[in-house]
């Protein structure tokens, strides 16, 4: 039920949300070159990356790290940049490709 809600809750604030096992499945059988980053992430930068893979959107990362709206704003479009990423989406799979986050939990 935890994953139920936790989808439900991500998607419903405007975030994201891939199965654990899914999202395996897809980085393993997808093509594509390894990303390299054009600079690295900040330690601030991959906080927020995690997040955004967890399926939190803005508001919620900026209550969770106690930064401003704007600043969380500032960080997902240095990230989207550096990783060369189209979305959210496309970043935190980056992100898991690159091993900066990790597989969110659950529960």
């Amino acid at each position: 039920m935890g994953t139920v809600l936790s989808a439900l809750t991500a998607v419903s604030g405007g975030g994201i949300y891939i199965e654990r096992s899914l999202g395996e499945l897809f980085l393993a059988h997808v093509p594509g070159p390894n990303p390299i980053p054009l600079a690295p992430l900040s330690e601030r930068e991959v906080q927020v990356l995690q997040l955004a893979a967890g399926g939190h959107n803005n508001q919620e990362i900026g209550a969770r790290l106690f930064i401003s709206l704007e600043t969380v704003k500032t960080h997902m479009r240095n990230i989207l940049q550096k990783l060369q990423a189209r979305d959210r989406t496309h970043a935190a799979v980056q992100g898991l490709r690159l091993g900066l986050v990790d597989w969110p939990d659950p529960g």
